[in-house]
């Protein structure tokens, strides 16, 4: 596991940035195309949407903190992991080319979604702990 450099994670923060974008906006499409759509389509949207706000927010931080030292804070293969999630979360939701939506079901159980939910806070709040050191650093 290698530490992570500030030019690394501002890479991986627009690429994750982007790739949330995409999850969440699947997750609407999803919403708006399925009658009764379960309440864990808005539970997932709403968690994933106040992921990417908080991946924004280091997103506009980031360039501002030179030499910040991150190394502890994150390594490569956290930031592979949360790429990781987001893909799996996005697979499991993609609506095939040959839509019915008297046959389309949800794709996750309600298990499931808690699991994601819970991996996504746990991954969102490691962010947030990162924003702040930023804004922190940027501040000093």
């Amino acid at each position: 596991m290698d530490p992570v450099t500030v030019v690394q994670l501002a890479d991986a923060v627009k690429g994750l940035l982007h790739l949330s974008g995409q999850v969440v906006s699947r997750l609407y499409n999803y919403a708006q195309r399925v009658r009764k759509a379960p309440s864990e389509v808005e539970k997932l949207q709403r968690e994933l949407v106040a992921f990417s706000n908080v991946l924004h927010s280091l997103n506009i931080s980031l360039p501002h903190c030179g030499n910040l030292s991150i190394g502890s804070l994150l390594q490569e293969d956290f930031l592979k992991d949360t790429r990781q999630l987001f893909e799996k979360i996005e697979n499991k939701i993609q609506l095939s080319k040959t839509f019915n939506k008297k046959r389309l079901k949800w794709p996750m159980t309600k298990n499931e979604v808690e699991r994601y939910l819970t991996e996504l806070e746990r991954r969102k709040s490691t962010f947030s702990l990162v924003l702040n050191f930023a804004h922190w650093w940027k501040h000093r």
